[in-house]
């Protein structure tokens, strides 16, 4: 890393240059090598980290699957939720699998990103103001596609997730992390706010996950090595390849989505450098970078647009082989 512009993108970060950026933390083939905290924000905060929450909510799916609590990704999801059974009569919801949620591809008549989330027209908005049992709003959508034709962004299908869980594992998503996942990390300090039925929000529903941002990034790095931390599998490595893997085209700014990952390659001196991600609204951003063996977090006051991109591109320069031009 070229410490001198490491520096020199902080003082800009301390600055204001890149907007509402409250921490930025970097690491480089497996060592912390940077982190500030801007805004009065620091080390222990638990931030605001939205909707990445939605990959670490596949990553407790995956380990579910190692661990045989769920058979796979083609399961119905209609088989984990025998209570609402009603709402599977219609033939194509039937048919809606654990995958299709992974890939917001459920094919559920769902709206979230026409309208702002402040506007009653969002669906997002909508589940959240209106209904008590986010499960039942979700499931009670009429289906506008086949299930797997189409991405739509949709976080109440996510939320599906949590209950899928509970059923699955017989723990709450919090309590099956803490064991499997949060535990072996050391993750420790955190909050995860659940809906009024008591399922933690794992589609992130206003607010998912709030944690400290060295903790996320350990996410980044336990998927960058494959699912391993520090000697122990914690998730398959085949599992971290499926979920890397392409499985839908998205809008032209996300590129593709593997399992509630977004994949993006970026032109950087003339050569393709793909990346993963996850990312959640307002700009908080855990982004992946396998080339240069590349983890790095960032979190943004929600409200305030903050240039993400710029803030990685000169991450990327500095973690070059040789110095840039």
């Amino acid at each position: 890393m070229d410490s001198e512009m490491i520096s020199l993108l902080t003082d800009r970060l301390e600055n204001d240059e890149y907007g509402g950026v409250r921490s930025l933390v970097i690491v480089k083939g497996g060592f912390l090598v940077h982190e500030a905290y801007f805004d009065g924000s620091s080390r222990s905060d638990l931030q605001e980290i939205y909707s990445i929450t939605k990959s670490i909510s596949s990553a407790l799916v995956g380990i579910a699957i190692d661990r045989g609590m769920i058979g796979g990704v083609n399961e119905p999801i209609s088989t984990f939720l025998p209570e609402y059974a009603e709402l599977f009569s219609d033939d194509p919801k039937r048919c809606i699998t654990i995958e299709h949620l992974l890939t917001h591809s459920s094919g559920l008549d769902w709206d979230e990103q026409t309208f702002p989330y402040e506007d009653a027209r969002n669906s997002e908005f909508a589940m959240y103001y209106e209904a008590e049992d986010w499960v039942a709003y979700v499931l009670g959508m009429p289906m506008r596609d086949e299930p797997g034709t189409r991405y739509e962004y949709n976080t109440g299908a996510v939320h599906l997730l949590s209950a899928i869980l509970e059923t699955a594992t017989g723990l709450a998503a919090n309590e099956f992390a803490d064991e499997y996942l949060f535990g072996p990390l050391q993750v420790s300090e955190y909050e995860w706010r659940v809906d009024p039925m008591g399922y933690p929000r794992t589609g992130a529903t206003h607010g998912g996950l709030l944690m400290a941002t060295r903790d996320v990034a350990k996410l980044g790095q336990l998927y960058l090595d494959g699912g391993e931390w520090r000697g122990e599998q914690l998730i398959s490595s085949a599992w971290v390849k499926d979920s890397l893997d392409t499985r839908l085209a998205t809008p032209s700014d996300t590129g593709g989505t593997g399992y509630l990952w977004f994949l993006n390659t970026f032109r950087f001196r003339g050569q393709s450098v793909d990346t993963f991600a996850a990312r959640g609204a307002g700009g908080q951003t855990l982004l992946v970078t396998p080339s240069l063996d590349l983890v790095v977090v960032i979190t943004c006051t929600p409200g305030v647009p903050a240039n993400t991109l710029g803030v990685h591109l000169a991450i990327y320069k500095a973690a070059g082989q040789d110095k840039p031009t």
